[in-house]
C-alpha cells in the first residue's frame, strides 16, 4: 500500500519487454495479450499493423527466439500446450507434460504456480515450473520457488533444476535496457527531491519537477491521502533520461517494518505526465505505457493489451 497519487496515466500496466541488437531501418515486431486475446503488431516510424490475433485458447506466456518465431504456452484443460506462430501463422500446439508444485502439498493452498516462459541466446525455450518452496526467500521478503526447467524448443521435454547460463528473457520479468541517462537536464528543466508536509500532519520525501511555461509536477501535494504511510518509501533517486520529450525517472526506495524492503518507480515526461513505464525502442521510438511516440513526443498509435514483448 502507498500514498494514493493522481496521475494521467494511473491504472496502465507496467510494461514487460526484451530487446536485443536489431538491423538498423528493420520495423519493431510486439506481442501483447489483452484478456485472452494474445496480438502480433508491427510498430513503425508512422503507423501500427496488426499481424496477428488468437482468441480464446489459453495464453500464458510466450517469447520470440527470433524476428519470426514467437513461442506459445498455453493452457489446455488441466494441462499445458507449447506451440509456435511462425511469419504470423499459428502452428499446431503439442501437450507438454510439466513437472510442478500442487496448492496445498508442497506449496500453500492458494500459492500461485502459473508456469513461465524463458528463452536463451542459443535459441532454447523452456517452461519454468514451481515444484515447492524454496529455502531463500524473495528480496521483497515473499515466498520464492525452487524452479525446474522444461526444454520445449527441441520436441525432447527434457527437464533439470539448473537454470542456463545465457538466459535472455523471462516472461514477465525481462525488460528492455533504459536509455544512457543524460549528464544534465534539458534545457529549462529541473526536478528535486523534496520534502512536504502532508494535511495529516505526517512528513513525506517525494519529488518537484519543473519546466518551461510554468510547467509543474510534485509528488506528494499537502492533500494526497495517506494509506498505510509506513509502506510508502521515500523518493531518494530522479534521473534524467530523455530532452525530446523531457523525461525523468523516479525511484523509491524504503523498509517496511516488518524489514521487507520496498521499491516504487515512475516516469514524468514534461513535469506535467506522470506514467508507469517510458521505454526506448530504437530509432527514437517511445513506448510510454501503451502509447507510441515519435522523438518529438509525437503519438503514433496505441498497441493494444499489456505483457508487451518486443522481437529481436
Amino acid at each position: 500500500m502507498s500514498l494514493v497519487r493522481t496521475s494521467l496515466a494511473a491504472g496502465l500496466a507496467l510494461l514487460a519487454q526484451l530487446v536485443l541488437p536489431r538491423a538498423a531501418g528493420a520495423d519493431v515486431t510486439v506481442a501483447s495479450h489483452a484478456g485472452d486475446t494474445l496480438l502480433l503488431h508491427r510498430a513503425s516510424a508512422d503507423k501500427i499493423d496488426k499481424l496477428y490475433e488468437e482468441r480464446g485458447k489459453g495464453v500464458v506466456a510466450y517469447a520470440f527466439t527470433d524476428a519470426k518465431t514467437l513461442w506459445v504456452l498455453r493452457k489446455a484443460g488441466a494441462g499445458y500446450t507449447i506451440g509456435k506462430v511462425v511469419d504470423s501463422k499459428a502452428e499446431a500446439a503439442r501437450p507438454v507434460t510439466l513437472q510442478m508444485a500442487t496448492p496445498g502439498n508442497e506449496v500453500p493452498s492458494g500459492f500461485d504456480v502459473t508456469p513461465g516462459l524463458i528463452a536463451t541466446k542459443s535459441g532454447q525455450v523452456l517452461v519454468t515450473t514451481c515444484l515447492q518452496i524454496a529455502d531463500k526467500a524473495n528480496a521483497d521478503g515473499t515466498m520464492a520457488c525452487e524452479l525446474g526447467y522444461t526444454r520445449v524448443d527441441d520436441g525432447s521435454s527434457a527437464f533439470g533444476k539448473t537454470r542456463p547460463k545465457d538466459v535472455v528473457f523471462v516472461f514477465g520479468t525481462t525488460k528492455t535496457p533504459r536509455p544512457t541517462p543524460l549528464k544534465k537536464p534539458p534545457k529549462g528543466y529541473t526536478v528535486k527531491i523534496t520534502r512536504t508536509k502532508l494535511k495529516s500532519g505526517q512528513t513525506y520525501t517525494g519529488y518537484t519537477c519543473t519546466g518551461p511555461d510554468g510547467k509543474l509536477k510534485t509528488w506528494p501535494t499537502e492533500s494526497d491521502q495517506v494509506l498505510e504511510a509506513v509502506m510508502t518509501p521515500a523518493v531518494n533517486k530522479a534521473t534524467w533520461l530523455s530532452e525530446s520529450p523531457a523525461v525523468v525517472h523516479i525511484e523509491a526506495n524504503g523498509v517496511s517494518p516488518v524489514k521487507e524492503k520496498l521499491y516504487q518507480e515512475w516516469f514524468v515526461v514534461d513535469c506535467s505526465t506522470e506514467l508507469t513505464s517510458v521505454r526506448a525502442l530504437r530509432d527514437g521510438l517511445w513506448l510510454t505505457d501503451d502509447t507510441l511516440r515519435k522523438p518529438t513526443g509525437e503519438v503514433i498509435g496505441k498497441l493494444p493489451g499489456d505483457a508487451f514483448v518486443l522481437a529481436p
